[in-house]
């Protein structure tokens, strides 16, 4: 600042802007290799993943900023040398130097910088995150065979309101996992091909019904064997639910259970029913008779689906609830899974939080540097 004269002198802060800048973004890629080398991470990936990186085209802001601030500049010396005389200036103003003037606005422009890159959220690296919960492929194949529509389940309730019941309590309590859904009766067919999409899965399960398969029959051979096609070639832990009553099943179980096994396919059975059963329901009306005109009982064959468990290393259940906790079911199967129980998420590290910070000092700094009235008499 010239004693005779307040003048801010451009040429001066010309040299300054360019050399600041150049520092500025010689530390900010200097910062991020030091990152990079403590954190023992690639410095070519520490931090080029910007979660929002279209809040970058904000930067192009940045040269109006400098014209803003020197316009300014320009104006105050205008008005400083043809409003104010030298002895006023120097008896009335407290005008602060152009090397303070020069770093309030820098600390105020480096904060703007700052916010944008928060708001773009940088990440670098990854962290491990590991959790309860299965990272494998689950397949439920439950049966729709009119047995099923037996009303021996606690409170009337028949074995497939049951079963949705205790399916839909299972699907709260699956985290991370992918799903598929297989239907049989005298048939099989996937109905859910293999999703990580949780919570459309529900939607599934309210469509569920016998009407679903004309075929009648519990064939268990036919749904393994489509549940086993149901994961896809790279799973590595292959869980299957099967959800029958194992009443009047067809052939073939062995061919498909020793396949089950070949995969390495892990089959957990949960009978429904109760041990004295019940007559099943007809779609016409009343209950189905044999030949002789005697109502027919469904009665769960547990031995056949308890052997079906053992043979492919699963667990054995018995369901008589009208809203069976299958979440349990669910978390006592994973025990014996100990690979499938925890989940490993890598996921890469947020930086947005640091230059928030940074943001916030600098603009605190530049709030404070603004009260100084401040009077530097120095030639400049």
């Amino acid at each position: 600042m010239n004693n005779s004269q307040h003048k801010y002198h451009f040429p001066k802060l010309l040299i300054w802007i360019g050399v600041s800048e150049l520092i500025f973004w010689m530390l900010f890629a200097l910062f991020h290799v030091i990152i990079a080398l403590v954190k023992g991470e690639p410095i070519i990936s520490s931090f080029l993943v910007y979660q929002h990186p279209v809040v970058f085209w904000f930067l192009l802001l940045l040269p109006l900023f400098y014209v803003l601030y020197l316009s300014n500049l320009s104006w105050k010396n205008r008005v400083l040398n043809q409003v104010f005389s030298v002895r006023l200036q120097n008896i009335l103003l407290h005008i602060p130097s152009l090397k303070l003037s020069f770093w309030r606005f820098f600390m105020l422009r480096t904060a703007v910088v700052f916010i944008i890159f928060a708001l773009a959220n940088p990440q670098g690296g990854t962290r491990t995150i590991r959790m309860e919960g299965f990272s494998g492929e689950l397949v439920v194949a439950i049966d729709v065979s009119r047995s099923m529509l037996v009303r021996d389940m606690d409170n009337g309730r028949s074995r497939l309101d049951a079963a949705k019941n205790g399916l839909s309590n299972m699907v709260r309590n699956i985290s991370g996992a992918s799903m598929s859904i297989v239907v049989f009766a005298g048939s099989a067919f996937p109905h859910l091909p293999m999703t990580r999409d949780l919570p459309s899965v529900s939607n599934y399960v309210d469509d569920i019904s016998t009407e679903m398969i004309g075929v009648q029959g519990t064939h268990l051979a036919e749904a393994l064997k489509i549940g086993l096609n149901s994961f896809s070639a790279g799973a590595k832990v292959k869980i299957m639910y099967l959800i029958t009553d194992g009443e009047d099943h067809e052939g073939g179980l062995d061919e498909a259970i020793e396949e089950a096994k070949q995969q390495g396919a892990i089959v957990h059975v949960i009978a429904m029913g109760s041990e004295k059963g019940g007559p099943i329901p007809e779609k016409q009306g009343g209950v189905k008779r044999d030949n002789a005109g005697e109502i027919i009982t469904s009665v769960p064959n547990f031995a056949l689906l308890q052997d079906l468990a053992q043979q492919t290393q699963g667990s054995f259940w018995k369901e008589t609830s009208s809203f069976p906790d299958f979440g349990r079911i669910l978390e006592q199967s994973f025990q014996n899974h100990p690979q499938a129980k925890e989940m490993e998420s890598k996921m890469r590290k947020s930086y947005g939080g640091i230059f928030a910070f940074q943001a916030f000092l600098l603009i605190l700094a530049y709030l404070i540097l603004i009260q100084l009235n401040f009077r530097n008499d120095e030639s400049e």
